[in-house]
């Protein structure tokens, strides 16, 4: 009766703690129904878990980029070192849907300045590559 009991504790903490790691993971505090390219200096790309993160250089503005988890870009075709600072790549981005979180937006890919594309380009930015047909 005790394992019975603590199974079923164990289930309920696992099965509670769901909404967390989903709400950790929510995309919903960016516009997902529209997508953005903006050329960009980039200034770092942290390829590090839970998400990625770009900071780059717009004019005068510094904006940080979220991006997805290392594993998921780099099945995208994203390896480390491919993207440096200084170079001048096309980000294809959900911008926020209103105020400031510290991000500028959420990326789904990068353009490179040979144009090469790594990641998944959202089809709705004017000028976004097609995604790859899977």
């Amino acid at each position: 009766m005790k394992k019975f009991v603590l199974a079923l504790a164990s289930l309920a903490m696992v099965a509670g703690s769901a909404g967390v790691a989903s709400a950790h993971h929510s995309t919903s505090n960016y516009d997902n129904q529209h997508s953005e390219n903006l050329k960009v200096v980039v200034k770092e790309l942290e390829m590090t878990n839970p998400h990625m993160r770009l900071t780059a250089i717009a004019g005068t503005k510094t904006l940080v980029f979220e991006g997805q988890g290392v594993q998921n870009m780099y099945r995208l075709g994203l390896r480390r070192g491919m993207i440096k600072e200084g170079d001048v790549v096309t980000v294809n981005y959900s911008p926020l849907k209103a105020g400031n979180d510290g991000y500028s937006g959420l990326f789904w890919s990068i353009t490179l300045a040979d144009g090469k594309v790594v990641g998944r380009p959202r089809e709705n930015a004017p000028g976004a590559t097609p995604a790859p047909a899977r």
